[in-house]
C-alpha cells in the first residue's frame, strides 16, 4: 500500500504503519530470520501511537499498570548463544544440574562471581526458571562449574578474538524490559548490531 508523504515521514528505521478504518496506526517492529530459511519475518514490539494529517504523529498514552522490570540480556545470552556446544555437551553428561551448571559458569566469566543477585538481575533467571540458586553445591558440581567458566571463557577468546572486549563492553548495556507484563527489548547501538551481523547473533522473542 502506497502511504502519504505526511505518514511516511513519521515512518523512521525500525517501525511500520498499518492502516485500518480510515486511521493510520505506528508499530515499533524488528526483523527476524526464520531458522533454516533466507526469509524474514517482521516481529510487532509494540505501538507508538496514531497518524492524522492535521496533528501529525499522536503517540499513544500507555499506563504502566505494573513495576518496569529491567534485566540484564545482551551479553548473557549471546555467550549462551556462542557456548552453544558448551551447554549441549553438559545436557549430555550432566543432564540434571546442565542449565545450572552452565549458568554459573557464564555469570563467573562475566562478573567473576556466582551471586544470586546476578542471576536474578540477569535474563539468565528467566530463560532458566526452574535452576535453583540458592541450593547447596556439591564438591562435584562445583568442579564442573569451574571447568564450564574455563571452556566458555577459552571459546569466546577462540570465537571472538581480538573483538572481545569490545563485545562484552557493547553487550553489556543490552536489556530486556518487562512493562505491563510485555517484554521490550532496549535500544541498540549501531556497533551492537555490526557485532550481531559479523557472528551471526540473534536475540530471542
Amino acid at each position: 500500500m502506497a502511504y502519504p508523504d505526511w505518514v511516511l515521514k513519521h515512518k523512521k528505521k525500525g517501525t511500520y504503519v498499518n492502516f485500518a478504518n480510515g486511521t493510520y496506526y505506528l508499530y515499533a517492529a524488528h526483523s527476524k530470520r526464520i531458522p533454516g530459511t533466507k526469509k524474514v519475518k517482521r516481529i510487532c514490539d509494540g505501538y507508538l501511537g496514531r497518524i492524522t494529517e492535521a496533528e501529525g504523529f499522536i503517540p499513544t498514552k500507555d499506563k504502566v499498570s505494573s513495576e518496569i522490570v529491567v534485566y540484564e540480556y545482551g551479553l548473557s545470552y549471546s555467550i549462551l548463544q556462542i557456548c552453544e556446544k558448551i551447554h549441549k555437551g553438559f545436557i549430555k553428561t550432566s543432564k540434571d544440574e546442565a542449565d545450572f551448571i552452565m549458568v554459573m559458569g557464564i555469570l563467573k566469566v562475566m562478573h567473576n562471581s556466582c551471586d544470586k543477585s546476578l542471576f536474578f538481575n540477569s535474563y539468565l533467571s528467566v530463560l532458566f526458571p526452574d535452576v535453583d540458586i540458592e541450593k547447596k553445591v556439591s564438591h562435584s558440581t562445583a568442579v564442573h562449574i569451574e571447568r564450564a567458566a574455563a571452556m566458555i571463557d577459552v571459546y569466546l577468546n577462540k570465537k571472538l578474538g581480538e573483538d572481545r572486549n569490545n563485545f562484552q563492553n557493547q553487550m553489556r548495556y543490552v536489556f530486556k524490559v518487562n512493562v505491563n507484563s510485555k517484554w521490550y527489548l532496549s535500544k541498540t547501538t549501531e556497533s551492537v548490531i555490526e557485532l550481531m551481523k559479523k557472528y551471526k547473533l540473534e536475540w530471542g522473542e
